[in-house]
């Protein structure tokens, strides 16, 4: 029953248009190879009470892992809720139940090496491996004519 009780409390929330607790102290955003889960362990021996997620967890885990992190912040901890990849179930869903004005870290890093760690992280997934690829030849056949 607790596996589904995440989701039914987050459809309640979708039902009603309840939107997150504003107790957020700010929101980091970023990807894979971007030094992210580092950053966030850095935060933690800091004190600061942040997110763990993964790439592939649902719409209504995600929501569930944001809604309990501002939910129990305690009262004298910072907390960050985290972004950390693109095109994920729902997402302007997720980013419409924050209902605050809130600053933002981002994490960057040069163009080529993001390409690099994602190009390498083809066991993840095929059709974004083939995407990348076919955007990569795409591009490559354009510049060289």
């Amino acid at each position: 029953m607790d596996n589904y009780l995440y989701i039914i409390i987050i459809k309640i929330m979708d039902i009603f248009d309840i939107n997150f607790p504003k107790n957020a102290d700010f929101i980091i955003i970023g990807s894979h190879g971007l030094g992210r889960n580092a950053f966030l362990l850095f935060l933690q021996y800091c004190n600061v009470k942040v997110n763990w997620y993964y790439a592939f967890e649902c719409y209504y885990k995600r929501c569930y892992m944001y809604l309990t992190l501002l939910l129990f912040k305690p009262k004298n901890k910072i907390c960050a809720m985290t972004f950390a990849e693109l095109n994920v179930e729902q997402e302007s869903k997720i980013i419409n139940k924050i209902n605050q004005k809130i600053p933002a870290v981002i994490l960057t890093r040069d163009p080529i090496s993001i390409l690099k760690t994602h190009i390498n992280l083809r066991s993840i997934s095929k059709k974004c491996e083939i995407a990348i690829e076919t955007n990569i030849i795409k591009h490559n056949i354009i510049h060289t004519k």
